[in-house]
């Protein structure tokens, strides 16, 4: 099954490139207005639409990621993430399984030791 074109995956994207576009129409209206060109209004209006589009998709994918990360943290505080069995890791630390595993693997050391205790 192909995945379907979303509008929502892309939204930063485009937004960015809506921020590029509007700053550099914003230039170009500066360029113009000093040659005293009339079309350089235009140039100022399509800035300002690119500008304020780009600044409102910004402000919606932050919305979404605050709600997105808000509903995280509720379930994190609601140990909905957590997933375990309680009685079976109070079985394991009641035989020591968790003990005994770790032990095997330690190797116990002597921070004083000489050389010739060494050798």
């Amino acid at each position: 099954m192909k995945k379907r074109f979303a509008l929502k995956e892309t939204r930063l994207f485009v937004a960015l490139a809506l921020m590029v576009q509007s700053i550099s129409f914003f230039i170009m209206f500066i360029i113009l207005c000093a040659k005293k060109k009339s079309i350089a209004a235009a140039f100022l209006a399509v800035s300002a639409m690119g500008g304020s589009t780009a600044g409102y998709l910004l402000w919606q994918l932050k919305e979404e990621t605050d709600a997105e990360f808000d509903a995280a943290k509720e379930a994190l505080e609601n140990d909905e993430f957590i997933d375990f069995d309680e009685a079976e890791i109070a079985a394991d630390l009641a035989h020591g399984k968790d003990d005994e595993e770790e032990d095997a693997d330690v190797i116990p050391c002597e921070e004083n030791v000489s050389e010739d205790e060494f050798n």
